[in-house]
């Protein structure tokens, strides 16, 4: 064997050694890599510092005016504003045309006062009277002695009367009031010997048509020209 061929042999050898062991390495390097990236990855590093921030950028040309849109709907109707101040007084007006005359109220009158100057006896149930003083609306007879309601409403009625005894013994006075046959209030006196005088006054309710009198129990009422027996009434106010 000659010495070029046994140095091309030895020359082929070292390159299949050299390609086997590169083969190798790949192949190891390789796995390696997959385990270590698989657990033996290394703690990350820090962050690095940011960079500066750049030139700002010049301005550039205003552009020209756009073209003028078209006009919008109008909106809807705004709320009503406040209210503004007081304007100046006014001229004065013309003076108008009298008016045509009103209705006058009616006016409701009641009111009575009798009198009587003879003395009423013992018999005499119903009280009457021998004049007058006045009579408003003519409500009062004086002959049955009755006021008789026309207009409802609230009255007052008062009654006055003498009584006489001659006698030392002490004697009674009764008199009653009456509506409509129900004694209202009964007015008494007791007396010696002499003159005495009673006064009373009452305020009613009536409604038109109810009746007042004054009735006498058994008793002597005396009545004369300078104290006579008075009766009274009238209207306070309608209802």
């Amino acid at each position: 064997m000659s010495w070029p061929f046994t140095w091309c042999v030895g020359i082929l050898g070292l390159c299949i050694a050299i390609g086997v062991t590169n083969a190798f390495d790949e192949q190891g390097s390789a796995a390696a890599n997959n385990t270590c990236n698989a657990c033996c990855q290394g703690t990350p590093g820090m962050p690095g510092i940011p960079g500066t921030h750049g030139i700002p950028g010049h301005q550039g040309q205003k552009g020209d005016p756009g073209m003028k849109g078209k006009k919008g709907d109008d909106g809807p109707i705004g709320l009503p504003g406040k209210a503004g101040p007081v304007g100046p007084k006014g001229d004065t007006g013309l003076k108008g045309d009298k008016g045509d005359p009103g209705v006058q109220a009616q006016v409701r009158k009641s009111a009575f006062t009798a009198l009587r100057t003879t003395h009423v006896t013992p018999a005499e149930t119903f009280i009457t009277f021998t004049t007058m003083e006045l009579n408003y609306g003519n409500n009062f007879n004086k002959n049955s002695g009755m006021f008789t309601c026309q207009y409802p409403g609230v009255y007052y009625f008062m009654l006055s009367f003498l009584t006489f005894n001659q006698n030392s013994s002490e004697v009674r006075a009764d008199l009653d009031m009456v509506l409509n046959g129900r004694t209202i209030s009964i007015v008494t006196r007791s007396y010696s010997k002499g003159h005495a005088q009673q006064t009373y006054g009452t305020t009613l309710q009536l409604k038109t048509g109810d009746q007042v009198w004054l009735s006498n129990r058994n008793t002597n009422i005396h009545g004369g020209g300078g104290r006579p027996i008075t009766f009274t009434g009238f209207l306070i106010f309608d209802v």
